[in-house]
């Protein structure tokens, strides 16, 4: 690695320290699917590690929120009108997913 890669590596991880630090907590995304309310999202706990949640709410039927972070899964299955909280937590660099499940 020549000393101009070294410094653009430097300035993209500061700044991506700044910008990780800056952001809220489970800021993300919510969506209406399913008859009910899916809020999910990764947030970057800057440099080394993320946390994924998928926080899903149904009220007439029974329902699931599912985070995958790496090799760590959280699966939640809820009664109507409960709140079905996943949340886990990986490596930065490792993939995550997240996803929500009606039982009719």
């Amino acid at each position: 690695m020549n000393k101009r890669t070294r410094i653009a590596l430097a300035v993209t991880l500061a700044g991506g320290l700044a910008v990780g630090a800056a952001a809220p907590a489970f800021a993300g995304t919510i969506v209406n699917v399913g008859g009910g309310t899916w809020s999910y999202g990764t947030a970057f706990q800057a440099p080394w590690f993320k946390n994924v949640w998928s926080h899903y709410q149904n009220q007439a039927v029974t329902h699931s929120a599912t985070a995958i972070a790496g090799p760590n899964t959280k699966f939640v299955k809820k009664d109507p009108g409960e709140f079905a909280k996943a949340e886990t937590q990986a490596g930065a660099s490792e993939d995550a997913a997240e996803y929500w499940n009606v039982y009719p």
